[in-house]
């Protein structure tokens, strides 16, 4: 009888013990299911797919285009080369002015335009003129080796087709982002040194005195200053750790740098109060302006891990994807459409397609 119940005693042993462990593995499938929902739950709203619905295809030419400014109700600005492999060539590039709806694709350039002349960035203005950089390599210099570049930002002005230079570039400043305030008084411009790495921004005030912004931060770019005036978005990085260095040059080092994740930030008009709105946007990372309301803020990049074009409203924070990738792009002057230039691998060439889709109310 007792070598009975010791048999059974060890039997209830090792069926307990199957239990325990059969428990166990559910726990942990159930800790690894919720870990995992955890790490792909992001806090922004997609829209994705609602606005891809909504894709209409514009009637323009085939070939490369790199940048777009939506200028007024019916017309549209864009970087355009004709060979479409000019993607990456911004030389080749020249602006063009395309009527929605109809066949007018008409050339915009400077009466006096060098060759190998660039234009950009460009973007709408507050007085609704068109505001773009223009710069190109002097080549009728006698030094041959070293040719300066000169760089200036223009200003267009549709009714009358009149061209005025609002700023030109000294010596060692090179053409990059810039923004004015809504007066146009003032302006602030990035210097991309050593672009991704050193980028930096200097304000010119009403009596064009110039004085350097964030100077104690390791890069700031892309600046933006709201309709309203009273605020500047831009993106930046205030310190950077460096991993050792190894040897003279540590390509890796160089990398990790230039893929280092920007903040996005704010700061007041008179460059006080300056925080962190967004932290850790990968990629190509850009902000693209703000809508006409004021309270959204529009950046291309990657965060959490995901690709897109976003809307920040910086009063409830809501962030919103609106486009699966990163691309140009610009909205309506009312807000309520967008126009995108979709990149479309085809063999060995990369195709760019401008399409124009809805924006939900956000």
């Amino acid at each position: 009888m007792y070598e009975s119940m010791a048999i059974s005693g060890a039997t209830m042993k090792q069926s307990l013990w199957k239990v325990i462990r059969a428990m166990s593995l559910i726990i942990g499938l159930i800790i690894v299911v919720v870990w995992a929902l955890e790490s792909t739950r992001h806090d922004f709203k997609d829209l994705t797919q609602t606005v891809a619905a909504t894709v209409r295809p514009l009637p323009i030419p085939s070939g490369s285009y790199k940048g777009v400014v939506w200028f007024s109700t019916n017309q549209l600005i864009f970087l355009y080369a004709s060979n479409p492999s000019s993607l990456y060539s911004l030389e080749e590039h020249r602006m063009f002015r395309y009527t929605i709806g109809t066949t007018d694709w008409k050339i915009l350039k400077l009466p006096q335009e060098d060759l190998k002349a660039e234009y950009a960035p460009f973007y709408r203005l507050s007085n609704g003129k068109l505001a773009f950089g223009y710069s190109y390599i002097d080549i009728h210099e006698h030094n041959s080796i070293v040719n300066p570049e000169i760089a200036a930002i223009y200003m267009w002005d549709d009714q009358t087709n009149h061209f005025e230079v609002l700023h030109r570039y000294d010596e060692g400043f090179f053409n990059g982002t810039f923004t004015f305030s809504p007066d146009m008084s003032e302006s602030i411009l990035e210097n991309p040194v050593g672009s991704g790495y050193h980028n930096q921004l200097y304000r010119f005030d009403r009596n064009k005195q110039m004085t350097r912004l964030l100077a104690d931060y390791e890069r700031v770019s892309d600046p933006s200053w709201s309709p309203d005036g009273r605020m500047i978005a831009f993106l930046g990085t205030e310190s950077y750790t460096p991993k050792t260095l190894i040897g003279f040059l540590d390509w890796n080092l160089l990398r990790d740098r230039f893929f280092y994740p920007w903040d996005l930030y704010l700061m007041g008009a008179n460059g006080k109060n300056v925080r962190i709105i967004l932290a850790g946007i990968e990629g190509e990372s850009k902000i693209g302006g703000w809508l006409s309301i004021g309270r959204l803020l529009s950046f291309t990049g990657k965060y959490k891990k995901t690709d897109g074009i976003w809307m920040l409203n910086i009063e409830t924070h809501q962030l919103t994807r609106v486009w699966a990738s990163a691309a140009d792009y610009h909205w309506s002057p009312d807000g309520t459409q967008m126009v995108v230039i979709q990149r479309v691998k085809e063999g060995d060439i990369e195709r760019t397609y401008p399409v124009i889709v809805d924006l939900p109310n956000l």
